[in-house]
Order: C-alpha cells, then structure tokens, then sequence
C-alpha cells in the first residue's frame, strides 16, 4: 500500500497548453485552415484538400479518442468508453465546424426569419458545445482525474451501464405439458 501522498504532475500544465492552440483552431476552423496552409506556403491550386473540415473532422476525432482512452485508463468498460469517445466526436463535430461570420450583425439581416434562427441557433450550439468540450479538458487537466469522463453522461450506451451483472434465468419449461389438453391450456375451455 503507498502510504506517500500523491505528487502534482507537472507535466499536465505543459499538456493544457498544448490544448490552447487546438481548441482556438476548433472555435475557428476557416481562419485555421488557411493559417495552415500559409505557414505550409501550399496554394490552393497544389493542395490536396481545400476545405477548412479538415480541422474539424481531424480535431472532433481526436478529442473523441482522446475522451475514449482516458475513460478506458479511467476503469470504464471497452464498450462504455467507446460509446463517450463516439459521442465526444459527434459534439466535437459540431463544436468544430466551419462557421463563416465576418461580421456578426450580417446574419440579423437575413430576411427569412426561419434561416435566420436557424442560423442562430447553429452558431449557439457550437458555442455551448465548444464551451462544454473545452471545460471537459480544463476540469481534467486542472482538477487531475479522469473521474471528469467517466461521469460524462452518454447517450450512445444503449443500456450498457445499467445491465445486471448475471443473466436472468430462463423459465422453466414444464415438459409434460405439451399445450393441448394440459391443465393450463385455454383451448380446453370450448
């Protein structure tokens, strides 16, 4: 038994600020995108890919791993932990998408009231779910357990959780019974 308190890890500040630029790139993918691609010197007419999802599907797979690793290193089940880092990809898809927006006042002059709100609502969605990913990772960096995922609700385990432990088990069948003519048979009533 290790009767010495735990020491702090100092590597998880180091590891939190390499998160920092990550989740700047998921807020903003466009401006990632072409940042990356200045900084690589590509042009648009030798690049292999010229869609700012790139960031979001290479960033929403990776926290989904990373969310899916940390349960699993947290004690989770194979499957549970696969289910919350298949569910943290899904959000971080939405989390991480592209949404153009030069200047915020341009989507209150939509004149259909219906894209309007839809597009607003798009563009809270993202915001809260970006938020709610990104104080997933500080709780764990800052707070020091994988507790934080594993109490992430997931709506993918489709009953895993609450499973018993032992089968139930099965009926017994009575095998002189054969359903005609038996004492419980309700055919016999006519």
């Amino acid at each position: 038994m290790d009767t010495n308190p735990q020491s702090p890890d100092w590597w998880r500040l180091p590891a939190l600020a390499a998160w920092i630029p990550l989740l700047a790139a998921g807020l903003v993918p466009d401006a990632a995108f072409v940042l990356l691609r200045e900084a690589g010197r590509v042009t648009t007419i030798t690049a292999l890919v010229n869609n700012s999802w790139l960031v979001t599907f290479a960033l929403s797979a990776y926290v989904g791993s990373f969310i899916a690793f940390r349960c699993r290193e947290g004690g989770d089940s194979g499957a549970e932990a696969g289910d919350k880092g298949v569910q943290a990809g899904l959000l971080g898809l939405v989390a991480f998408m592209p949404f153009p927006l030069q200047d915020p006042s341009d989507l209150l002059r939509i004149p259909s009231p219906e894209l309007r709100w839809l597009l607003l609502a798009t563009l809270a969605s993202k915001g809260i779910l970006w938020l709610y990913l990104t104080s997933l990772l500080l709780r764990y960096y800052l707070g020091g357990s994988a507790e934080v995922f594993r109490r992430m609700p997931t709506f993918l385990s489709g009953g895993r959780r609450h499973a018993p432990e032992s089968a139930p088990a099965p009926e017994s069948k009575d095998t002189n019974n054969s359903g005609k003519g038996g004492p419980s048979s309700a055919d016999d009533d006519y």
